[in-house]
């Protein structure tokens, strides 16, 4: 009897048949890693278009706060031209008070028997001329402009006899200058402080 082998057929059988199996386990992982690529994909996309709108999101925002900052300088700008104005308004009207404390304040240390002839002003300087009795009451006058809180640096000038009307006088002149208000308000600031001590 002729005695065939099948086992090599068995062989060449299970062979092809775990090849077959080891294609379909190759192909599987391959089709589970394409979707997963494929999720993957979708995944960083949607990160991807949602970061996008993120981003033109802030962008809006950006405009609209560079338009706010716009604006504010503008405001700025224009409070700063009102701020100089009213400053203007404020010396001016200062300014106009200015000259009626001047001459009410001179001629308050302005003694009796002395009489002022000549006022001028230069580059806040003030010069008088006028005439008294006597040496005596030009030095009171003087004394009183030093203590006035409207005058400064009082400079006596030169004086001389004269004759009017048969009555001896002494004509003289002297320079002084004048404190502004804010030079005043600063000068009373620091006694204030001193006497609430």
């Amino acid at each position: 009897m002729i005695k065939i082998n099948l086992l090599p057929a068995a062989r060449e059988a299970k062979k092809k048949e775990t090849l077959k199996q080891q294609i379909g386990v190759v192909v599987l992982c391959l089709i589970l890693l394409f979707f997963f690529m494929g999720y993957l994909n979708a995944s960083i996309s949607k990160s991807i278009s949602h970061l996008q709108s993120r981003i033109r999101d802030i962008k809006r925002e950006i405009k609209q706060l560079d338009r706010i900052i716009s604006q504010v300088k503008d405001i700025e700008k224009e409070k700063g031209t009102l701020e100089r104005k009213l400053g203007i308004i404020k010396d001016l009207e200062e300014g106009k008070s200015l000259p009626v404390k001047m001459v009410d304040e001179l001629s308050r240390a302005t003694p009796r028997l002395v009489w002022l002839t000549s006022f001028s002003e230069r580059d806040g300087r003030i010069r008088v001329e006028g005439m008294a009795y006597g040496n005596a009451t030009i030095a009171r006058f003087i004394s009183n402009l030093e203590r006035s809180p409207l005058f400064t640096n009082v400079v006596f000038g030169s004086s001389s006899m004269i004759e009017k009307e048969g009555i001896k006088l002494v004509k003289f002149d002297l320079s002084f200058q004048m404190i502004l208000p804010e030079a005043i308000a600063k000068k009373s600031q620091p006694a204030k402080k001193g006497k609430r001590r």
